[in-house]
């Protein structure tokens, strides 16, 4: 009888975790078919606007931002310098449009680390957040990106050459 107990809640956890697979899967088929299909309606329409470049601008970073929710519901684990290649890529063109000359170093692991889908979309949120920091409020112009992935985890670094801030006002809320 144990084991008939043992197999039923193997079953019962088998059960749930499907269940949650499936709304996972429903959730993001919605975002991405009502919701992508808005933002990539509103990117076309506002090209035809006065304001175009911002318009435009702010409905592709949503649908960015929408796709990557999207997959952090969805993918499977992913290959470390498969990510870094990709962050890379987006960084570097975001911080040259930006007048920005970039220095990107990123060192991957010896051995192939997955990295789960929810941790890469959070740490690309936040290399994100950090990268439009320093455009909008560094007053800079050269900027590092330094990333280091191995098995025991993300290491990520970005410094400018901008005017910065006082630490102390930070540490007491300040900023």
């Amino acid at each position: 009888s144990a084991e008939i107990e043992r197999s039923y809640d193997e079953l019962a956890d088998l059960r749930a975790r499907e269940a949650a697979l499936r709304e996972r899967q429903r959730i993001a088929a919605d975002l991405h078919d009502d919701l992508g299909a808005r933002l990539l309606s509103l990117a076309h329409a506002s090209s035809q606007a006065d304001d175009q470049g911002r318009l435009a601008s702010m409905a592709r970073q949503a649908l960015d931002e929408m796709r990557l929710s999207v997959r952090g519901l969805l993918s499977e684990p992913l290959h470390a310098s498969d990510v870094l290649a990709d962050w890379r890529s987006e960084s570097v063109q975001r911080l040259a449009a930006a007048g920005f000359t970039v220095d990107w170093h990123a060192h991957g692991p010896d051995v192939e680390v997955l990295l789960p889908a929810r941790t890469q979309v959070q740490l690309t949120r936040v290399l994100r957040e950090s990268l439009s920091n320093v455009i909008r409020h560094s007053g800079g112009r050269h900027c590092r990106v330094g990333i280091a992935v191995d098995a025991a985890g993300v290491s990520l670094s970005v410094e400018d050459d901008g005017r910065g801030f006082d630490p102390g006002l930070a540490a007491a809320g300040g900023i």
